[in-house]
């Protein structure tokens, strides 16, 4: 669960910064 969880936040980071850029 917790790779699932780390895969997951990686996942927003990207989408937050690609909506930042």
């Amino acid at each position: 669960m917790t790779k699932v969880a780390v895969i997951s936040t990686k996942d927003r980071v990207e989408g937050v910064n690609k909506s930042l850029k």
